[in-house]
């Protein structure tokens, strides 16, 4: 009885829970639908608020739709209009057709064209026209009979605006003058544009029965149609006088033809081929060809032998250069002489030639005979005089006036007496006599040439008879016969002074007839060598040395004609054996220039042609060693000269020359230049180390100099002087080296300020600079950031590093890698400090490592920086990616959430319409608002998940597996592959590439249509790499900005934020990949090593 109470006590309790249970689920279903139905609320208003928004919609639609119309219509006016005008010839063509295309297609009933009548300056009516539907009218008279001036009416306005104007009703327009015919066609509203050429052309003047306000869209079509009009009326403009342009060049060119074969020139042109463009008649009778044979072939392939001549030549450098030329020539092609001009033109040449054969033979015979008589006048020198009568001089005389100097006005009548010596002019009654009984004459005297020189001349004359039988005129030559005078004295003398040589200088004279048999033999030398110059005598030379060819060929070579000098060497006769003789020979001729003999004058050169040899000899020695000695010299890398005892360069380098910045000649030229001690002291001349050791002998070694260049630069020399001496102790020469010891100055002076300014820097600057030997021991200490530290250098040099920093693991771990030879830059923490150090190995020549020098920067407050910018960096890129992740789920509410519920909304009502007429269509609309209301559902709770912070904090592999499980469906299969260490990605850009491969992961799933998905990150030192890869159906990708790609631009700059690369490739039917790939510069500081905290 109590097991069935208790039994039932506990189904009471099972019940009582079970009720508890379903009251709960009923509370949760009623606070669900509370939430639905003000969603639908929401819904319900968003969708009324579209329902008017698309109302306002179709009735903007509705009125856009005429404009657009409207637009179409004056579009099509516009090109109807181009196609009038590119197919009619002038305007009084085109202008009914364009009045046709306005009137009818826009709508107008009257068109008027006016046109500028620029003599009265005034606007005439040049056309009219009319719709179908209308018929004339008075408005046609009041245009034929009126003038309108700038600015009367509307044509008139448009002609001094120049630019469209509109009236809305011209019976209302003041300024219309035509206002009673107006009213009486029943025209109200018009307007005109303007027809522009260069100038001010017309106007096209257009009304209707309607009144109209200004339509602005009209205007300025009706302005580009009065600009295509004007363009019309200026390309037509250029076509008619293009037409007269080419008329006028055609009558040219025919005109041209009827000079080019009425000329007695012959004439062609040549194209740039070299072919014949243009013959004339003349050209074909030169030639004796048609111009059919030659129009169109090439001139040098017709006329192959005229290649290379001059007018080869010419026409070719016409054809180069481009400059008209005349020449004249003899024609290979007309074996005659030419005259051409050569004409270059954009087109070829042009060429004018004729023979000038006849004037070439003229001048021929000119020139032959100026030949003739300058012949003469050269072969004489004498001077050809003319004279009066009476003796008086009254012709100008070229010869006289060259030969005394005087001008024709000093020797004109008697005048010529003044050049005559005073002791030899002639009375003036000596012409009386001779006129009296005229002969040749022959006077010899005393004439003053131009130099002052009194000159002995004979002067020979002959009269010229008149008809009557008196003396005309004399003719005659002055002959200059004091050299010959002179000449005779000299040989005179001469011949003593010969005579006087043979018989004591050591020469041996002789001379032969034309058979080689001696006639005379004398001379001084003959003594010597022992030849009686007697007993040869009548002896032949080819029998006494037939054994001596040298002799005998030089002997043929004489007796027959040839003048020359020669060495004989005598190697048989007794007399001469082993003697070298230097024989002048010198044949004689006759009268009629045949030989009869010669004369030899010999020498005996035996001991002076054996002094040659051997200075010859060292000579050559000499030579090889001077061209030892400048090798040697040119590859010493000192300056040398080699100066004589007169201080004259004979010998220097390239170096040398470098140094002084010219090559010297002499002392001179060195002392010229400014010397001085290196501290700027002037060295004198006499101080000079050359001057001292060409005048004293004295040995320099080792001084330095400062030489200053004639362009103004400066180098320092290091000087050295040796003298060499002769066997008399007197100084022949000097050798001076020096060496270019500037670059060893300036390294100094560098090396001393580079020591200053670090040891100015180490003193200053917040560093240390230490130096370890190979032990660790500290042989330096130096640097004001040792205060920081708070070490004192006298303390510590000397001591072991190992031993000062025995708890600083990090630090005697980098210094155990730089005494290991390594060059690096590491960062370490001491105490509180943070120390970026430098260590650099210092080895010997051998390469073995010695010591180790380092500087050490306190950078504590440089890294404090660091973190600070790091973390505001961090806290603006988490602001900017919350606020894009915001908008995003704004856009996500709005047009899917929002249109969901829209959706859902109209369904409900179309329900309500439906569920009494159609009960079916009712049933179809409710499903479609559950289906709806489930996936806005779905949407919102996706959207409530994402607001919270990325779940990155796990690793990107949590993460990543936690996306594809919540948002691949089933049936798409993926996967995950993540490679390298992920603790190398910095929070910020781990959210960052989080959330690109969500939105890329999203994409796949909603719109990609992939049946495999494959999400991959890569992480390596310097930079991260996710990527999604689909096999879905692809896509042709939008261009960057479009507004159909905002996932894609919201990857991009996600990527772009933490300054990455965003690369997307898809292929339509092949699927889509995306890959950003993000650089990681955080485990570098400044491009050193991080450090790693100093403790291990």
């Amino acid at each position: 009885m109590n097991g069935r109470r208790a039994l039932e006590g506990r189904g009471q309790d099972r019940r009582d829970a079970e009720i508890a249970r379903l009251k709960r689920e009923v509370e949760v279903l009623r606070e669900r639908e509370r939430a639905a139905r003000a969603e639908a609320e929401d819904a319900r208003k968003h969708f009324s608020e579209l329902t008017a928004m698309s109302k306002r919609f179709a009735i903007s639609m509705r009125a856009g739709t005429g404009e657009r119309q409207q637009y179409r219509r004056r579009l099509a006016s516009q090109y109807a209009v181009s196609r009038v005008l590119a197919e009619a010839r002038d305007l009084d063509e085109a202008a009914p057709r364009i009045f046709e295309i306005l009137g009818e297609r826009l709508g107008w009933q009257l068109g008027v064209l006016w046109t500028v009548d620029g003599q009265a300056g005034v606007l005439r009516r040049a056309g009219i026209w009319r719709s179908s539907e209308a018929s004339p009218g008075a408005m046609e008279e009041a245009c034929e009979a009126i003038r309108l001036r700038r600015g009367e009416s509307l044509p008139g306005r448009v002609w001094e605006r120049e630019e469209p104007v509109w009236v809305e009703d011209v019976l209302e327009d003041g300024y219309f003058l035509r206002n009673g015919a107006a009213e009486e066609d029943g025209l109200h509203g018009a307007f005109a544009f303007p027809i522009k050429e260069g100038g001010f052309v017309g106007v096209f003047e257009l009304f209707r029965r309607e009144v109209l306000p200004p339509d602005e869209d009209l205007l300025r079509t009706a302005g580009l149609i009065g600009d295509q009009i004007g363009q019309f009326l200026e390309r037509r403009r250029a076509e008619e006088e293009r037409d007269l342009s080419l008329a006028r060049e055609r009558a040219a060119r025919r005109e041209a033809s009827d000079i080019l074969e009425s000329i007695n020139d012959a004439f062609f042109a040549l194209d740039h081929e070299r072919r014949f463009t243009y013959v004339n008649r003349k050209a074909e009778q030169f030639w004796d060809r048609t111009r059919e044979k030659l129009l169109g072939k090439n001139i040098w392939e017709e006329f192959p032998q005229a290649v290379g001549s001059e007018n080869y030549q010419r026409i070719e450098k016409a054809f180069w250069e481009g400059e008209a030329a005349e020449f004249e020539t003899m024609s290979p092609v007309l074996h005659a002489w030419i005259v051409g001009r050569v004409y270059p033109s954009s087109g070829g040449i042009s060429m004018l030639f004729h023979s000038i054969e006849e004037r070439k033979r003229a001048e021929e015979a000119i020139r032959e005979s100026e030949e003739r008589y300058r012949s003469l006048a050269e072969a004489t020198s004498s001077i050809v005089w003319t004279g009066a009568g009476d003796g008086t001089c009254t012709e100008e005389m070229p010869a006289w006036e060259e030969f005394t100097g005087q001008t024709f006005e000093e020797y004109r009548g008697f005048g010529w007496l003044d050049a005559v010596h005073p002791e030899d002019r002639p009375p003036r009654n000596a012409w009386e006599e001779l006129a009296a009984a005229p002969a040749p004459t022959e006077v010899v005297y005393r004439m003053r040439r131009h130099d002052g020189e009194y000159r002995r001349v004979v002067s020979r004359g002959v009269p010229i008879f008149d008809e009557s039988g008196g003396v005309r005129e004399y003719i005659g030559t002055i002959n200059d016969v004091e050299d010959h005078r002179r000449a005779e004295e000299a040989l005179r003398e001469s011949e003593e002074r010969l005579h006087t040589v043979i018989e004591n200088a050591p020469l041996a004279l002789f001379a032969t007839d034309r058979k080689g048999v001696f006639t005379l033999v004398r001379g001084q030398a003959l003594e010597s060598m022992g030849i009686d110059g007697g007993e040869l005598l009548g002896l032949s030379v080819f029998d006494l040395y037939a054994d001596e060819p040298d002799a005998m060929v030089n002997m043929r070579r004489a007796l027959a004609g040839e003048t020359f000098v020669a060495d004989v060497t005598f190697a048989s006769n007794a007399a001469l054996r082993g003697r070298v003789l230097q024989i002048y020979y010198n044949p004689v001729h006759d009268a009629d220039g045949e030989v009869t003999g010669m004369t030899g004058v010999a020498t005996d050169v035996t001991e002076r042609r054996r002094a040659e040899r051997e200075r010859a000899r060292l000579t050559r020695e000499v030579a090889s060693e001077r061209a030892r000695l400048e090798v040697v010299l040119r590859q010493m890398p000192a300056g040398v000269f080699i100066t004589d005892a007169s201080g004259e360069v004979i010998l220097s380098n390239k170096e040398a020359e470098r140094v002084y910045g010219k090559r010297v000649e002499a002392i001179e030229e060195c002392i010229q230049h400014t010397y001085s001690y290196p501290d700027g002291e002037e060295i004198p001349t006499e101080q000079y180390p050359l001057v001292r050791s060409l005048r004293h002998g004295e040995t320099i070694t080792g001084e330095e100099h400062l030489i200053r260049r004639e362009d103004g630069t400066a180098v320092v020399v290091n000087v050295n002087c040796a003298p060499a001496r002769d066997e008399e102790e007197r100084v022949v020469a000097v050798v001076k080296s020096f060496y270019d010891v500037t670059w060893r100055k300036e390294a100094e002076e560098a090396l001393r300020e580079s020591e200053e300014r670090l040891r100015t820097i180490v003193e200053n600057a917040p560093v240390v600079l230490f130096a370890l030997d190979r032990e660790g021991i500290y042989t330096l200490l130096r640097g004001r950031g040792l205060e920081a530290l708070g070490l004192d250098q006298n303390q510590l040099v000397g001591r072991s590093v190992f031993e000062v920093y025995a708890d600083h693991t990090g630090m005697l771990k980098n210094v155990r890698r730089a005494l290991s030879g390594e060059v690096f830059t590491a960062v370490t923490e001491v105490d509180d400090l943070i120390l970026e150090t430098g260590y650099t190995p210092i080895r010997d020549r051998s390469g073995a490592l010695v010591s180790v020098i380092g500087v050490a920067t306190d950078i504590t407050e440089r890294k404090k920086a660091e973190s600070e910018r790091d973390q505001f960096l961090a806290a603006e890129w988490r602001a900017r990616a919350e606020a894009e992740e915001r908008k995003r789920i704004s856009r996500e509410l709005h047009d899917r959430v929002a249109h969901s519920m829209g959706v859902v909304h109209q369904s409900l009502e179309l329900y309500e319409a439906f569920k009494e007429r159609n009960p079916e269509q009712a049933e179809t609309r409710i499903r479609l608002a559950r289906e709806t209301t489930r996936e806005a559902l779905d949407l919102t709770r996706n959207l409530s998940r994402e607001l919270h912070d990325v779940e990155t904090r796990n690793g990107l592999s949590a993460a990543l597996s936690n996306l594809l499980k919540t948002a691949v469906p089933p049936g798409l299969e993926s996967s995950i592959h993540v490679k390298g260490d992920e603790a190398l990605i910095p929070p910020r850009i781990r959210e960052q590439l989080f959330l690109i491969l969500r939105e890329a992961v999203r994409n796949a799933v909603s719109h990609g249509g992939a049946k495999y998905l494959k999400v991959g990150v890569e992480a390596r030192p310097e930079k991260v790499v996710g990527y999604v890869e689909d096999d879905g159906r692809g896509f042709k990708e939008a261009p960057e900005g479009d507004g159909s790609g905002r996932g894609i631009d919201s990857m991009r700059e996600r990527a772009e934020l933490v300054d990455g690369a965003f690369r997307l490739s898809s292929t339509q039917g092949t699927g889509t990949k995306i890959e950003a790939s993000i650089p990681l510069n955080a485990g570098r500081i400044g491009g050193v090593e991080s450090y790693d905290g100093g403790r291990e």
